[in-house]
């Protein structure tokens, strides 16, 4: 198998090398992609128990903005 070099000396990738890597920044996108959603609704989730706290303390007179 022949090996072409850059001017600075780096291979150039065969196209086997450059499918794999474009395999694993896909797959390390959609990890990405997954962890963000998660913490969405992670976030989500603790903003509808803030309110719900919110609403019970206006429910006993409590402002919980001034507390």
């Amino acid at each position: 198998e022949m090996e072409i070099y850059k001017p600075d000396g780096e291979r150039f990738l065969s196209f086997a090398e450059l499918n794999q890597l474009r395999q694993q920044e896909q797959q390390r996108a959609e990890e990405e992609k997954q962890r963000a959603d998660q913490l969405n609704e992670e976030l989500q989730q603790e903003r509808d128990r803030y309110q719900k706290l919110k609403e019970k303390l206006a429910e006993q007179g409590i402002d919980p903005d001034t507390i």
